[in-house]
């Protein structure tokens, strides 16, 4: 019980604490857009699905929708979609996943998925990178999510 009211009395006192920082979240998609109306050939598409802008999350468990910011309490698993469109023969070989632009973690398998856990205090950016069988590559970005414990 004890454990519970200091949790939720540390979230409140974050959510209070963090509008002072600036809260703009950035995403490509709509780079991702141009490109594909702009190559023929195979080309690759990478996109952030988890965690989604605007939302607080518990223990990996979307709570509050339509906040202002990303909000993460506890581990948090950051989930990609990645495609190659156009190409027959290409398929995506490797999703790279980057916390703060340090590589740390690789998937070669749908779904494109990874649990950040550990502990983590304040500001940080998720970049994933996916890279086909032909060395091409698409990213997708967001800044300033806040990821505590």
């Amino acid at each position: 019980m004890k454990k519970n009211l200091l949790m939720i009395s540390t979230v409140i006192l974050l959510l209070l604490f963090i509008p002072l920082f600036s809260l703009a979240n950035t995403t490509l998609n709509e780079v991702d857009k141009e490109q594909e109306e702009q190559c023929s050939e195979g080309l690759v598409i990478c996109d952030i699905i988890k965690p989604l802008n605007n939302r607080i999350y518990w223990r990996d468990t979307e709570i509050v929708a339509n906040s202002r910011f990303i909000l993460a309490i506890g581990s948090l698993t950051i989930m990609v979609e990645a495609e190659v469109i156009g190409a027959a023969r290409n398929w995506i070989e490797v999703v790279e996943f980057y916390i703060d632009d340090y590589l740390t973690y690789e998937d070669t398998e749908e779904p494109y998925q990874w649990k950040w856990g550990g502990t983590e205090f304040g500001s940080h950016s998720i970049q994933v990178i996916a890279i086909d069988n032909n060395g091409n590559s698409d990213t997708d970005y967001i800044s300033n999510v806040y990821r505590f414990f």
